[in-house]
C-alpha cells in the first residue's frame, strides 16, 4: 500500500474590520485584527500569522505575515492565499514561481509575495493600493506534497479563473468572456472544457453558431469564448466549467449589455433640388415597439423634423418627412425627405429611445444641386412676322414632376408682363397677357429634357425688348434672361 501525504497548514490570520469611526479623508483606515489562531501546528511545522490586528490607510500598502518556522523545501511547496469569506484566489505560489496569472483581476498587481522570502520559509503577502472593500478575512495556507515515488505522484490541484468585472457590449458587437485554466495542467490532461449560461431555468449551451474559442491560445491555458454578434436577450451569467482526471473547477462571467447601436451612412448625401432622398438610420437587431420612440431632428436649429413614438408615426410634424412605416418592426428608421430644397442642406440627428436606453447617429446632406436656368449669352433677332426662339434651360438633373413653375415675362423697362407659364405638370397659355396670347408656347417634347424654351411668332415690332425664364422647385428659384433685337 502506497500513502500520499499532503500536510496542509493553515492559519486565519487576518481579518478585516470596517474603519474606525469619525477619520475622514485622507486618514481613513482598514484595520486588520487578531484572528482566533494566529498559528497553525501539522505534522512538524508551525504557519504563524499576525499576534495583533492590521490597521493601514486607504490608498496604501498592507503586510498580511504568513511565515513558517524553518525553510521548507520550494520545488514540493505551495502557498495559497484566499479570501475566507469568498474563497477569493488573492495570490499562489506554485512550482517554484509565483503565479500571477490566476490570481482573481482586483488583486492582479496589488498582491505580491516577497519572492525571495519564499526560501526561507516567509509566505506573506503585501496588498498595495489599500480599498475599503479589501476589509475581511484572509486565509494563508502551506502545502507541502510528499509521496512514495514508486507509486505515487503529485497531487495537483486545478485553477480556473474568469473576471472579476462585469463584461459589457452593444447589440451586434463581439464580446469576449475570459476563462483561464492553470498552466499546469496541460491541454492534453485536460478532458473538458465547456461554457453554460446559467442565469435561466437550468442550465444551458450557448447558442452554437455564434461562440468559438480562440483555438491558437489553449495550449496556454487560455479557454476564452468569443460571443459574436451579442442579442439582447444574452445579457446574463455565463460559467466555464474544466474536468481533469476527477478534478474540476469553474468560474462565471456576468455578460452585462450596454446597449443598442444606431447606424447611419458612412458618407454626406447628395441630392437633386426638389427631389427625394433617404436618411438611413438602422439598429442591428429589432427592439421592441411599444416601448420605441425615434426622433429626427435638425441640429443646426433643433427642429423636429419627425417623431416615432407610441407605436405610431406622428405625421402631423412635418408633411414632407416620412418613415418606411412597415420596417421600423425591423430596426430600420430610415427617413425619406421629399421636395428637396435648399435650406435642407445640413446635419440631421436620428435618436432612438427603448426602454431605458438611447444611441444616435448623425446624417449630414451636404450637398443640395442648386437650381440652375440658363440662357443665351447674346441676343435674339428677328424680323418683323417671323418666328424666333427665346432659349432657357433649366438644369436636368432636376425632373419636370419636381419643377413646381417656370414663366416667362417681358421685363423692359418698367414692364413685367407675364407671358406664359408652366405649373403643376402643364402649361397654362391663357393666363398671359393678351399681347402674347396665341403667340408664345413651349416646345413640349422638350420638357422633359430641362428645355423650356419660348417660340415667339410673327414677331412684332413692340415685341422688342428684355425677356426673363425664371424657374421654381423647392423653395429655391433662378432666372435667365434674353435680349429680343427687332432687325426691321
Amino acid at each position: 500500500m502506497c500513502d500520499d501525504y499532503t500536510k496542509v497548514l493553515e492559519t486565519h490570520n487576518n481579518t478585516v474590520l470596517p474603519p474606525p469611526t469619525g477619520l475622514i479623508r485622507n486618514n481613513r483606515s482598514v484595520k486588520l485584527p487578531e484572528s482566533k489562531s494566529a498559528s497553525s501546528i501539522s505534522l512538524g511545522f508551525t504557519v504563524r500569522g499576525p499576534s495583533a490586528p492590521l490597521s493601514a490607510p486607504l490608498g496604501s500598502s498592507v503586510v498580511l505575515p504568513c511565515y513558517a518556522d524553518e525553510a521548507l523545501p520550494v520545488e514540493d511547496l505551495e502557498v495559497e492565499w484566499r479570501r475566507a469569506d469568498s474563497e477569493t484566489l488573492i495570490h499562489l505560489y506554485q512550482d517554484g514561481e509565483s503565479r500571477a496569472e490566476v490570481q482573481q483581476q482586483d488583486y492582479h498587481d496589488r498582491a505580491h509575495f516577497f519572492t525571495e522570502e519564499i526560501q526561507h520559509g516567509n509566505f506573506s503577502l503585501r496588498l498595495d493600493k489599500l480599498r475599503a472593500q479589501d476589509e475581511g478575512n484572509y486565509t494563508c495556507r502551506v502545502f507541502i506534497q510528499q509521496y512514495w515515488r514508486n507509486c505515487c505522484s503529485d497531487k495537483k490541484r486545478l485553477f480556473v479563473s474568469g473576471s472579476n468585472h462585469l463584461e459589457s457590449a452593444y447589440v451586434g458587437e463581439d464580446v469576449t468572456l475570459n476563462c483561464s485554466v492553470d498552466s499546469h495542467i496541460t491541454p492534453e490532461h485536460i478532458e473538458e472544457v465547456s461554457w453554460m449560461k446559467t442565469d435561466k431555468d437550468g442550465d444551458f449551451l450557448v447558442l452554437l453558431g455564434r461562440v468559438e474559442f480562440f483555438t491558437a491560445e489553449i495550449p496556454k491555458g487560455n479557454f476564452s469564448l468569443r460571443l459574436k454578434s451579442v442579442r439582447t436577450e444574452d445579457k446574463g451569467v455565463y460559467m466555464c466549467q474544466v474536468f481533469a482526471g476527477d478534478l474540476s473547477a469553474n468560474a462565471t462571467v456576468v455578460l452585462e449589455r450596454l446597449g443598442f447601436t444606431v447606424h447611419g451612412p458612412s458618407a454626406p448625401l447628395s441630392a437633386p433640388l426638389g427631389s427625394s432622398v433617404v436618411l438611413p438610420c438602422s439598429v442591428d437587431e429589432a427592439l421592441p415597439v411599444e416601448d420605441l420612440e425615434v426622433e429626427w431632428t435638425k441640429t443646426d436649429t433643433e427642429t423636429l423634423v419627425h417623431l416615432f413614438q407610441d407605436g405610431e408615426s406622428r405625421a402631423e410634424v412635418h408633411d414632407r418627412a416620412h418613415f418606411f412605416t412597415e420596417e421600423i418592426q425591423h430596426g430600420n428608421f430610415s427617413l425619406r425627405l421629399d421636395n428637396l430644397r435648399d435650406e435642407d442642406e445640413g446635419e440631421y440627428r436620428c435618436k432612438v429611445y427603448s426602454q431605458l436606453e438611447h444611441a444616435e447617429t448623425v446624417v449630414n446632406i451636404k450637398d443640395v444641386e442648386r437650381l440652375l436656368v440658363s440662357g443665351s449669352n447674346r441676343p435674339a433677332v428677328a424680323y418683323v412676322g417671323e418666328d424666333v426662339t427665346l432659349n432657357c434651360s433649366v438644369d436636368s438633373h432636376i425632373t419636370p414632376e419636381h419643377i413646381e413653375e417656370v414663366s416667362w415675362r417681358k421685363i423692359d423697362g418698367d414692364e413685367d408682363i407675364l407671358i406664359l407659364i408652366y405649373q403643376n405638370n402643364e402649361t397654362s397659355a391663357d393666363v398671359g397677357d393678351e399681347h402674347f396670347r396665341g403667340r408664345v408656347e413651349f416646345f413640349t417634347a422638350e420638357i422633359p429634357k430641362g428645355n423650356f424654351s419660348l417660340r415667339l411668332k410673327s414677331v412684332r415690332t413692340e415685341d422688342k425688348g428684355v425677356y426673363m425664364c425664371q424657374g421654381f422647385a423647392g423653395g429655391a428659384s433662378a432666372n435667365a434672361t434674353v435680349q429680343l433685337e427687332q432687325l426691321v
